[in-house]
């Protein structure tokens, strides 16, 4: 499952329908090209986004927790029955898979 998704971008898509050229040249080759350097911009002050600093400094653990929950808004919220299509058939079954196990756990402690 993970190993066919891209590493070039934050959009992880399937290493066979990738849609940036880090992607394309990985999927060709194995081989994950460098960043290009963005060119200098002026940001003036703005502050970094403090609820994406807040994720980063999260462990493994607190980053599924926060996910979880960014997820389940969406699924409350209008369009809800949409938030899996970026998954292929497979990945949704696993994920299913997964997410029946961690709630099954729950129930036996």
């Amino acid at each position: 499952m993970l190993k066919d998704l891209c590493p070039g971008c934050p959009h992880h898509c399937y290493l066979d329908e990738t849609r940036c050229e880090r992607g394309a040249e990985f999927a060709a080759t194995g081989v994950l090209p460098p960043r290009k350097p963005r060119p200098a911009a002026d940001h003036g002050d703005r502050k970094p986004n403090e609820r994406k600093m807040q994720y980063r400094a999260l462990d493994q653990n607190g980053k599924l927790v926060w996910s979880i929950r960014e997820l389940a808004e969406m699924l409350n919220g209008a369009g809800g029955s949409e938030v899996f299509t970026c998954l292929r058939e497979d990945d949704r079954a696993a994920l299913l898979m997964l997410l029946e196990k961690v709630r099954l756990s729950q129930h036996r402690r």
